[in-house]
């Protein structure tokens, strides 16, 4: 999605896998594999990209948008990098963003996304590498006033 038509050169996350020796499949799976025992210590490499057309970025920034409008209740912004979105009492909420996280984890695969539950609530917790702030800002652009922190709904 990368909002707007921003497209960066391409940067690189590293992210450290837990374990001592890979995993059969070759993937960084937080030391499920192989009895939990093995601890990579190289780096796994993620593109801050984006793999959507030109013509489909409109459409996704749109689903966003209607997301926000309808399924997300506060948002959080506790870091850079990170957002934390309340979502909007009943199911059809956590469904739409299950099915929208999964979409943009497609084409920007350096996004992780979590769906919190809470005795309190539920959140789409959304998180950036620091080198990708920029794109997460763009996102929470894309927030209807209301629900913009610091601007006090204006």
């Amino acid at each position: 999605m990368c909002p707007t038509a921003w497209r960066p050169a391409p940067v690189v996350a590293r992210r450290r896998c837990r374990n001592t020796r890979p995993p059969e499949r070759g993937s960084c799976d937080g030391g499920t594999a192989n009895g939990g025992q093995w601890r990579q210590t190289g780096d796994v490499r993620i593109p801050i990209a984006c793999t959507l057309t030109a013509d489909d970025q409109p459409g996704r920034l749109d689903e966003w948008r209607s997301f926000f409008a309808t399924q997300v209740a506060a948002v959080e912004l506790p870091a850079p990098d990170r957002a934390r979105l309340r979502l909007a009492d009943g199911s059809a909420a956590v469904l739409a963003a299950a099915a929208l996280a999964q979409r943009e984890k497609q084409c920007c695969g350096f996004f992780e996304f979590a769906i919190e539950l809470g005795a309190q609530g539920r959140w789409l917790s959304v998180g950036v590498p620091a080198e990708a702030a920029p794109v997460l800002a763009d996102l929470v652009d894309l927030l209807p006033a209301r629900l913009r922190p610091g601007t006090g709904g204006r």
